[in-house]
C-alpha cells in the first residue's frame, strides 16, 4: 500500500503548520515528533478509522488520527483559554471560520497544527532532535495515552520504514 511522501507531508503540511503557529511550536524536534506520530498513527495511508468513537460512524481522522472529541476539546480550551493569537493561527489553516473534525481528512497543514495542539499541553519539553525513543515515548504518553493501540515499538517501526529513508533529505 503506497500513502504521501513523508517529504511532500513536512514540506507541504508540517513546516508551513508550524509556522503559521508560531517560532514556540516549531523546530526540529516538533517537525520530528509530527512526522513520526502521522507515521505511526496512519502509516502515512489512512486518513479515517470507522466505527470508534461512542455514537458515531467516524473514529480518528487525518494522518495524525486526530479524534472528534479531541478537536472539540482543542479548539475550546484554545478560546476558553484567551490564547487568541493561537487559537486565530489554528483557524487561519482551516478553510472556514468555524471547521469541524471532517476538515482534518484533507486539510493537512490543519490536521498537522491540531496534532501539534494535542501535543501542547505537555508539560516536559519535546525530546532533543533524532530522539526516537524519546519521541516514542512521549507520543505513547501526550498523544495515545495509556489507553491507546500503539504498542511499545511502533511508533520506532513506523519511523524507521517511513521517515528514515527519507530522513537525510528531510533534515539535511
Amino acid at each position: 500500500m503506497s500513502g504521501i511522501s513523508p517529504i511532500d507531508l513536512l514540506d507541504e503540511a508540517v513546516r508551513p503548520a508550524l509556522a503559521a503557529l508560531g517560532d514556540r511550536w516549531g523546530g526540529r524536534s516538533a517537525e520530528q515528533l509530527l512526522m513520526g506520530t502521522a507515521a505511526v498513527e496512519s502509516g502515512l495511508v489512512k486518513l479515517r478509522q470507522y466505527g470508534f468513537e461512542p455514537g458515531s460512524k467516524v473514529g480518528a481522522i487525518g494522518f495524525w488520527q486526530g479524534e472528534p472529541f479531541t478537536f472539540h476539546d482543542i479548539l475550546k480550551r484554545l478560546n476558553r483559554e484567551q490564547t487568541a493569537e493561537l487559537h486565530q493561527a489554528v483557524v487561519f489553516l482551516a478553510t472556514v471560520q468555524e471547521p469541524d473534525p471532517d476538515e482534518m481528512a484533507w486539510n493537512l497543514r490543519f490536521a498537522a497544527a491540531m496534532a501539534r495542539m494535542k501535543y501542547r499541553d505537555a508539560k516536559p519539553a519535546l525530546p532533543e532532535p533524532w530522539d526516537i525513543a524519546g519521541f516514542e515515548e512521549y507520543h505513547k504518553r501526550f498523544y495515545n495515552s495509556a489507553l491507546g493501540a500503539t504498542r511499545p515499538g511502533e511508533f520506532t517501526r513506523a519511523w524507521n520504514n517511513l521517515i528514515a529513508p527519507s530522513a537525510a533529505r528531510m533534515w539535511p
